[in-house]
């Protein structure tokens, strides 16, 4: 059987672990106990998920282009059988993710969008791409905008809703075919509605063919 053809659009971050002892206080300089580097962003991470499953996938993404870790990650990527070609360099960083972790095993995390979320048009080569797959699948740590303008080409949208807890607009869950939210991501799109409204939201997602 022929394998499915799958475009992760999405975010790519290289990803800062430090282990400290506690949170800094204000004008505070504290070592950190280790630092490692790691490869993120959840639409890289989907891809290569996807690929180690045995579809086609590509990526669609942005990353600086004068980033030798960035240049690894892709190099890292295309090994773990994601195709790499269509990602585009910017001349904005790539994204980034410092990752607090303390004793406890309790972790912080501040994200820098950097390329993520310095998108100005899309390529018709991405657009070709989404045309050609089978399914695409979104998250939200890009701009809402590059989610729409991708998914009204797709035979079907998958849409991840992490990476953002605002309110996903009307126009990007028409386009869904499936919304794939965590218990904390569907609480913040329907909890904070009164309950007669939460029935007509989660009722539009259906509408929509979309399923929580």
């Amino acid at each position: 059987m022929q394998a499915q053809k799958v475009v992760v659009l999405g975010s790519i971050n290289i990803d800062i672990f430090l282990k400290i002892d506690r949170q800094p206080q204000v004008g505070e300089t504290m070592a950190c106990n280790n630092m490692t580097v790691g490869y993120g962003g959840k639409g890289a991470n989907q891809a290569i998920a996807c690929a180690k499953l045995g579809a086609q996938c590509t990526m669609l993404g942005q990353v600086g282009k004068d980033d030798l870790t960035a240049d690894k990650y892709l190099t890292w990527m295309r090994e773990q059988g994601v195709n790499t070609e269509l990602i585009i360099k910017t001349d904005v960083p790539t994204g980034q993710a410092y990752i607090y972790h303390y004793p406890n095993g309790d972790n912080s995390i501040i994200l820098v969008g950097g390329a993520n979320k310095a998108y100005k048009q899309i390529p018709n080569s991405w657009i070709q791409a989404v045309c050609e797959a089978d399914v695409l699948l979104c998250q939200r740590e890009i701009p809402e905008w590059v989610n729409i303008h991708c998914g009204k080409h797709a035979k079907m949208l998958i849409l991840d809703c992490g990476g953002s807890l605002e309110p996903i607009s009307d126009e990007l869950i028409d386009l869904c075919h499936i919304v794939s939210p965590n218990a904390t991501e569907r609480e913040c799109l329907i909890g904070k509605f009164p309950k007669d409204l939460q029935i007509e939201y989660l009722e539009r997602l259906v509408a929509a063919k979309s399923h929580l």
